[in-house]
């Protein structure tokens, strides 16, 4: 089921994407966040370096927050430079260039968030990608901010993207002549229809 559902969280995503290229995800409020000094000091810099694959050199700057409570953020913050490289180009790739950086946007008692910026390239690729990714943290709880901890994926949900999407499809076919707005559109419906016909109603368990 959760597979079926991916499509439409995906659309999502695009659609939260492309509203504002500038927006970015997470808390950025730094009003209550030490001040850099005391920042730096709980802040280390580490680089996950991988030229196992062929043709391929991989880079990732990571954080790594001192404190005997931060390990388990630690350890998934690891995880995620460690496997971020398979995880979006497949686990066989090859003839990549690929180097990421994080800035760390809120740090303070309630929230952590971190942004991750860079660029991957296949050579064979006619162009390179511009990777912009985030990990978040609530440190009242000590767990990610994950999608669905922000939204409840219920048939509610999924109507709203529904009506987002066909909106912001046919804004974007107004901007650009090239956008195939028809093909996009039918693809999301498909997709919709698939993953939406499995979402629970409102207050179903």
């Amino acid at each position: 089921m959760l597979l079926k559902i991916l499509p439409l969280l995906c659309a999502s995503a695009l659609l939260l994407c492309s509203c504002s290229a500038k927006e970015q995800p997470g808390p950025t409020n730094m009003n209550n966040a030490p001040s850099s000094s005391t920042a730096d000091s709980k802040v280390k810099r580490e680089v996950y370096a991988d030229n196992s694959h062929k043709n391929s050199q991989v880079s990732v700057t990571y954080p790594v927050f001192s404190g005997a409570d931060m390990q388990e953020i630690n350890a998934d913050i690891y995880a995620f430079a460690k496997d971020f490289a398979e995880l979006y180009y497949g686990q066989d790739y090859t003839d990549l260039q690929l180097e990421l950086t994080f800035e760390v946007k809120r740090y303070d008692a309630e929230y952590l968030s971190i942004a991750f910026t860079g660029t991957g390239n296949i050579r064979t690729a006619a162009h390179p990608n511009s990777l912009f990714l985030t990990k978040n943290y609530d440190l009242q709880k000590m767990e990610p901010i994950t999608f669905s901890t922000l939204h409840t994926i219920d048939r509610v949900f999924a109507d709203a993207l529904y009506a987002a999407a066909e909106e912001q499809f046919t804004a974007l076919a107004r901007q650009d002549s090239s956008f195939d707005a028809e093909t996009m559109w039918e693809i999301f419906q498909a997709d919709y229809s698939t993953a939406g016909a499995l979402l629970p109603s409102p207050g179903d368990s």
